[in-house]
């Protein structure tokens, strides 16, 4: 906590500071404070700052706070905001929100975007790791699915995998153990002609992903 920030305001005067200060982190312990206040005066601010505040990542942490409280409009915002996003933290932001609300029923919106090409590479790692999040065990047996799928070292999605195996270690899923074998040799066989380098790579990660999982720590 700032030492800037006092710890006995009551709402109306932390609403007052939070329009002095201009030090983000400051503002940020003023805005901590402020969720513990329900009442009409704060929740008006909310909204306040969800349409009207500066700081794009403020705006989206308004929308959240009032979408926890049940505003199907902030919800719809949050949403919309996850639908068509300017920047990745801001996005990963409201579907982490979105996801402590909704849970496992956010699951099949959740995989819809990672499974969108047309999406940005960022975005669709993101929807990953909320899909285990919300439900781990549907994420882990779409996961499978997928790993099942590939094969070719052309078009090898080595970002995506990379947290396909921290997932399996996470929820020690030693079922896909036969899986990542097969796709090894599938690899290794359609990787004969890359650089000798970018091939060791490539192996080598997912032989460290199945010696991990074969022999969790």
């Amino acid at each position: 906590m700032s030492d800037d920030v006092p710890s006995d305001l009551d709402a109306e005067a932390l609403i007052e500071l939070y329009f002095e200060l201009e030090d983000d982190d400051e503002r940020e312990v003023v805005l901590d404070k402020l969720e513990a206040f329900d009442s009409p005066m704060v929740a008006e601010f909310w909204r306040a700052a969800a349409h009207e505040d500066d700081d794009e990542l403020v705006r989206v942490r308004a929308l959240s706070v009032l979408a926890k409280r049940g505003d199907h409009e902030a919800l719809a915002g949050l949403m919309a905001t996850i639908e068509d996003p300017d920047d990745i933290i801001v996005f990963e932001e409201a579907l982490q929100a979105v996801a402590a609300i909704q849970g496992a029923g956010f699951f099949p919106a959740v995989e819809a975007i990672w499974r969108d090409e047309s999406r940005d590479a960022d975005e669709r790692r993101a929807a990953m790791t909320v899909m285990e999040l919300v439900d781990s065990e549907r994420t882990v047996s779409a996961f499978d699915a997928f790993v099942a799928s590939l094969g070719d070292a052309a078009t090898f999605p080595d970002d995506q995998m990379e947290i396909v195996l921290l997932a399996y270690l996470r929820t020690d899923h030693e079922a896909a153990l036969p899986l990542l074998e097969a796709m090894l040799e599938r690899l290794t066989a359609s990787s004969r002609g890359m650089d000798e380098d970018e091939r060791d790579e490539l192996l080598g990660m997912v032989r460290e992903g199945i010696d991990l999982l074969r022999s969790p720590a």
